[in-house]
């Protein structure tokens, strides 16, 4: 890694020393115990999406893991909508630019700070899941079973992104309230394709609201239960990688074309 995305990187992670972030890892360990006797979730139930195939059950979602995931995008939210907007009202950001950092690295260095911050909270929360389940039922979760779980973390990535992207484009609050809007508003289009098959094809709404659909980034592939091995391992990675690149290029192109006084 390029010594000065590294830096900036490690500038970013610097944070959890605060206060509040260490109360945050207690939070995650506490949060832990409490959800390690939380059983499987049901994803057909749970999310009306009883028309999706399911390509094996072998290795369903623990309900735990999946909220340990939804606390940790919540971090990033909070924390990628307020670091670049906070580093340009505190002009903290021309002290860094003024050295030889580049403004693509200064916001890989954020984008990776960020995500270490969020995949350090999800992988505390997940080995304190892990020990209490051990400590309470006496055996540790299957291998295969686990390695589902902590799979979860591909979507921390492109949920960072997002929030990244549009932190580069408004401020701080406004920041928070689109990517919250926003990572909704991609829940809501994942059924579009399901409730387009209920229709008759005859009608004249469906091209363009399958076109709206592709503007939002489907998050329920990385809920599905299944088997990842093989082919499907590699095409979730590479999912998670190419839609974090999309969101980043966005952010790039605005950051580098922004006023930064």
């Amino acid at each position: 890694m390029n010594s000065k995305i590294a830096g900036v990187a490690e500038l970013t992670f610097l944070r959890v020393k605060e206060p509040a972030f260490s109360l945050l890892y207690i939070f995650g360990m506490v949060l832990g115990y409490c959800v390690s006797g939380m059983d499987v979730f049901n994803f057909q139930e749970e999310l009306f999406m009883a028309q999706i195939p399911i390509a094996g059950t072998e290795q369903p979602l623990l309900t735990g893991f999946l909220i340990v995931t939804v606390l940790s995008v919540l971090i990033g939210i909070f924390t990628g909508a307020s670091d670049i907007p906070k580093d340009i009202d505190s002009k903290m950001i021309m002290l860094i630019l003024g050295k030889p950092v580049s403004r693509l690295e200064y916001l890989i260095g954020k984008y990776l700070g960020i995500i270490a911050i969020c995949a350090s909270f999800f992988l505390v929360s997940s080995l304190s899941m892990t020990i209490s389940h051990i400590v309470e039922k006496g055996n540790i979760y299957p291998l295969a079973l686990l390695f589902r779980q902590l799979s979860l973390i591909y979507a921390i990535f492109p949920f960072v992104a997002i929030t990244v992207m549009i932190s580069c484009f408004t401020s701080e609050v406004t920041a928070m309230i689109l990517s919250v809007i926003y990572i909704f508003s991609c829940f809501m289009f994942c059924a579009v394709p399901i409730l387009m098959e209920m229709l008759p094809e005859s009608l004249a709404f469906k091209s363009p609201i399958m076109a709206i659909y592709y503007f939002f980034p489907n998050f329920y592939y990385f809920m599905i239960p299944m088997k990842l091995t093989g082919v499907v391992q590699i095409f979730m990675i590479l999912y998670s990688a190419s839609v974090t690149v999309i969101f980043l290029t966005f952010a790039s192109i605005r950051f580098n074309s922004r006023d930064l006084i």
